[in-house]
Parts: C-alpha cells; sequence; structure tokens
C-alpha cells in the first residue's frame, strides 16, 4: 500500500515527475541504509559492509535524489563500479576508498555535477581518457593506487 500512495505522491509533483521518472522506482532494495533512504529521500548514502556480501545492491542506482554517496565493501569485493553509477546524475561527492577497485567507468565521465571523488586505497591503474571533461570535479582523491603518470 506504501508503494501505491508514493507512486500518486510522484505523479502531483510539480516537476511533471521528472525526478527520477526516466529510471522508474527500481528493484527492492536489498541493503537497510538503501531501503531507508529511498523512504526517507535523504541526500547523503554511506553503505559499509562487511562478511560475505557479493556485490553491490542494485537498489542503490535509483536512489537519484542522492548527491552525497560513500560506499565500502567487503574486502575485494568491489573491483570496478557498475556503469549505472550514472543514474546517480545528483552526486556531488563520491567516496570509494578502501576498496578493491581496479577501474572507474567511463559512465562516471556523465556525472556533471560531481565536485569530489575520492577512491585512494584501492588498486585502480588509470582513469577514464576524457577525466577533464568533468568540469564540476575540484577534489581528487586517489592515493595509494596504481596510476602511472598524470597527463
Amino acid at each position: 500500500a506504501a508503494k501505491k500512495s508514493d507512486a500518486a505522491e510522484g505523479d502531483d509533483s510539480d516537476d511533471g515527475g521528472k525526478a527520477g521518472a526516466d529510471i522508474g522506482p527500481g528493484p527492492e532494495p536489498v541493503w537497510e541504509e538503501v531501503a531507508a533512504n529511498k523512504a526517507k529521500g535523504d541526500a547523503d548514502l554511506s553503505v559499509s559492509k562487511v562478511g560475505d556480501e557479493k556485490e553491490v545492491d542494485p537498489a542503490l542506482f535509483f536512489c537519484t535524489h542522492v548527491n552525497n554517496l560513500k560506499l565500502r565493501m567487503p574486502q575485494g569485493v568491489l573491483t570496478s563500479l557498475p556503469g549505472e553509477i550514472k543514474q546517480l546524475a545528483s552526486l556531488t561527492t563520491l567516496i570509494v576508498s578502501n576498496n578493491a577497485l581496479r577501474r572507474l567507468p567511463e559512465e562516471l565521465l556523465s556525472l556533471e555535477h560531481l565536485k569530489n571523488l575520492e577512491f585512494a586505497d584501492n588498486a585502480v591503474e588509470s582513469l577514464p581518457e576524457d577525466m577533464s571533461d568533468l568540469e564540476s570535479l575540484e577534489v581528487v582523491d586517489a592515493c595509494r593506487n596504481r596510476l602511472g603518470s598524470a597527463e
């Protein structure tokens, strides 16, 4: 019943249903942090997982209202960010430090509001070719990765 009322509220909004309407409501959240965030509509979402988590909750990428995302998975699990990261178009801060990332996806370049990107303590070897296209980007923390020289 709660889902129907949420959908009805979204239909009556003044934004013409544009906010998040293009990707739909998404799957049911697996993680309690994502479920709580979707229910409250908070701009901040911090998820730190331990144990036997094997993948990122797909519902996370439907929290399109999130501006600040901090994501830490169990050791060795998060080797790349899913391309669905582009659905979080409102992101201004993305913190994925202390994971096992080997690369950053090209889809990251579609996050035009991104100001702060932190991916320290990973295994990233190279950056997307057009990283300079992120014109809003002010802070990058890439310490303790496997990056070669910056060009």
